[in-house]
């Protein structure tokens, strides 16, 4: 899965849940790889998996990769959290975890907001989520669904209980 770099030198790795992937165009993988050793074995690209968690992509083939990518071949699914042989593999959802700087979960559905409130961690996204160090790193919830959703009373017991992970400087909107 290749990064998304982005103005001021960020690099981005996207995330998604089974239902988001209905929204990704898919096609076939491409017969070639822009870096030579990635861990991930998806699009052969550089990612945060690597050993030392370092990017060391061929720059004019990633560059090729992402003019060609669509947003599926740059989105890590929950088949990327198996994508190992041995023991001692990496294991992605703690490699995501380790290599992130912020966690930004958007659009979090009602559905993903309860599970991370609740602790479950059943796909890669929740994985990551379970396995990030709240209150060391920050974390951004832009939630997403309908209005009913939003103003059920569980939405912002939810919110609460999310936001009592992190440090004062993370808020999280509460729903009115």
């Amino acid at each position: 899965n290749p990064s998304v770099r982005v103005s001021g030198g960020m690099v981005v790795e996207c995330i998604a849940t089974p239902p988001a992937t209905h929204f990704l165009e898919r096609r076939e993988p491409a017969a070639t790889t822009p870096t030579q050793g990635s861990a991930a074995q998806g699009s052969g690209t550089a990612t945060p998996t690597e050993a030392g968690g370092s990017h060391q992509p061929n720059e004019a083939a990633l560059d090729r990769a992402l003019a060609e990518a669509t947003p599926f071949d740059l989105t890590f699914t929950d088949d990327d959290e198996w994508r190992w042989n041995k023991r001692g593999d990496t294991v992605v959802h703690i490699a995501l975890s380790q290599w992130a700087d912020v966690l930004l979960m958007a659009p979090l559905s009602a559905h993903t907001l309860a599970k991370v409130a609740n602790g479950l961690c059943d796909n890669l996204v929740t994985s990551v989520a379970r396995a990030w160090p709240f209150g060391r790193k920050p974390v951004v919830l832009a939630p997403s669904m309908n209005t009913e959703m939003w103003r059920h009373p569980l939405t912002a017991k939810h919110l609460r209980t999310v936001q009592s992970f992190m440090t004062p400087t993370e808020e999280v909107e509460e729903p009115p």
